[in-house]
């Protein structure tokens, strides 16, 4: 057993927690295109099956977060949008 010597508590925006599980979702998604590409299982392509279910649904709440929260500018460069908060 360790002994807990200090704590610290910070607040996440739902913004950093979701774009770092995105980043970690990307890197799992790596290692299973590796492994279906080298191995070629159908467990590899169920796991990545799953795991790109949830990365749509990781992105869809994002969307949905950033059309609640703010307002996006059009008028950009072509498929590039700029956000303000409302």
């Amino acid at each position: 057993m360790f002994e807990v010597v200090a704590t610290q508590v910070s607040q996440v925006s739902p913004i950093e927690h979701a774009c770092e599980t995105i980043e970690n979702m990307n890197n799992e998604l790596s290692k299973l295109i590796s492994n279906f590409t080298i191995e070629g299982k159908n467990e590899s392509i169920s796991l990545l099956s799953m795991r790109l279910q949830v990365i749509k649904f990781l992105l869809s709440i994002l969307y949905i977060y950033l059309k609640v929260f703010f307002v996006c500018i059009k008028g950009c460069s072509r498929g590039s949008s700029q956000w303000r908060r409302c």
